[in-house]
């Protein structure tokens, strides 16, 4: 959850100099705290570059201010969202210190798929979280399966295009499974104009970002997580139906 939301739920605490900074509670000064909530909050990335001109390893500049992070958090923290550093690395690279397994069961019969793709594209999702070891699985199923684990498990007696589960996780380490209905992409790829492996391939990267903790529920959380999709889109060349309309 990024520091936008966590700094509005603050509010919620006891206290109004607490507040939740990149998943840490905080002290700030009691006269901080407006100046803080009415001014736009930095991208992290920004200001963990800046980290290093600070006075000892665990102090962190994050959304614009000075916080007390656990010396055993450092280095993941570096590892995981110093992009800056890592950029000169290659995609083959990286992908090989993300020793992360994803196993594809494909149970439809209603759109032919690239496993190589979708597992590349989840791989890059999960790595970029920062997530070094362990599991996904992926089923492709029709509606009709897709219904009954909904309803078996989420309560929701109705079909869905994808639904998300999180087995397992810590710091490096995550153990999840995507349910996702190819019948759904097919019968939804012709009202959005494009073709039906791309409704699925957006699927899948709109349940692994779930996955990661990305969350759709509020309007900003949202449009963030919209960007994200259309960035792993690029990645395998699919461009959304109005940006083809733009280049023509």
């Amino acid at each position: 959850m990024n520091d936008d939301e966590w700094l509005m739920r603050q509010l919620e605490l006891e206290g109004d100099d607490d507040c939740v900074l990149a998943g840490n509670l905080v002290r700030i000064p009691e006269e901080e705290v407006e100046k803080i909530l009415s001014s736009p909050m930095n991208d992290d990335e920004e200001w963990l570059k800046r980290q290093r001109d600070l006075i000892g390893d665990d102090d962190f500049i994050l959304g614009g201010n000075l916080v007390r992070i656990p010396e055993e958090e450092v280095e993941r923290i570096l590892s995981s969202q110093m992009n800056d550093e890592n950029s000169e690395l290659t995609d083959t690279t990286r992908q090989t210190e993300c020793k992360f397994t994803i196993e594809i069961f494909n149970e439809q019969h209603f759109i032919r798929i690239n496993e190589e793709k979708i597992k590349f594209i989840c791989k890059e999702i999960i790595c970029d979280a920062g997530v070094l070891t362990g599991s996904l699985r992926i089923c492709l199923v029709d509606n009709a399966a897709i219904r009954a684990i909904n309803s078996k498990y989420l309560g929701y007696d109705c079909v869905t295009d994808v639904l998300s589960f999180d087995v397992e996780r810590t710091n490096s380490l995550f153990e999840g499974e995507l349910v996702v209905s190819a019948e759904v992409a097919k019968e939804r790829c012709r009202e959005f104009d494009w073709d039906d492996e791309s409704e699925l391939l957006l699927y899948v990267i709109h349940g692994t970002l779930h996955l990661m903790g990305y969350d759709d529920k509020l309007d900003y959380t949202s449009q963030h997580m919209k960007q994200k999709e259309v960035l792993y889109l690029h990645q395998l060349g699919i461009l959304l139906p109005n940006e083809k309309e733009t280049l023509l």
